[in-house]
């Protein structure tokens, strides 16, 4: 089936659906993804947990598949933040992200928002709810006490 069953980053089981599971891909393999047929996709997902999974548990063919279009869909181009152990060793965190750039005199110029930039729900669309009213509220703070 190619290689891009091989760029799975995880099966999750969906809470409170017992028979249902959500599947990540890594790399190019979305964009591949979406480009096959449901029956090209079920066959290399399920080759894949038969593979790891099978000879402890007998899993049944899905009744049907639900994808997203992620990686071709305008406002996402299949982006996705995530945390990488590089940023950990550089002490980097979501925080960073969210600084503003400053301008000669210390007036924010430039704010940043999105949920790459949520020190808790990073990747998550709650983060980007919250840092937009985070910043929301800086302008707010900002022009209510700005230099005269």
């Amino acid at each position: 089936h190619g290689s891009w069953a091989a760029y799975t980053y995880a099966f999750h089981p969906v809470v409170n659906h017992d028979r249902m599971m959500c599947v990540w891909f890594s790399g190019q393999s979305g964009r591949t993804m979406e480009s096959l047929t449901e029956e090209e996709v079920t066959e290399g997902l399920m080759e894949l947990l038969n593979k790891f999974v099978g000879k402890i548990y007998n899993v049944p063919q899905p009744e049907a598949i639900l994808r997203s279009d992620w990686w071709s869909y305008p406002h996402t181009l299949g982006a996705y933040s995530y945390r990488t152990v590089l940023s950990d060793s550089r002490n980097l965190s979501n925080s960073d992200l969210a600084e503003p750039v400053l301008d000669v005199n210390n007036k924010p110029i430039l704010l940043f928002a999105g949920e790459a930039t949520h020190s808790r729900y990073f990747s998550l669309v709650n983060g980007a709810i919250e840092t937009g009213r985070r910043e929301a509220h800086n302008i707010i703070s900002y022009m209510k006490n700005k230099p005269k």
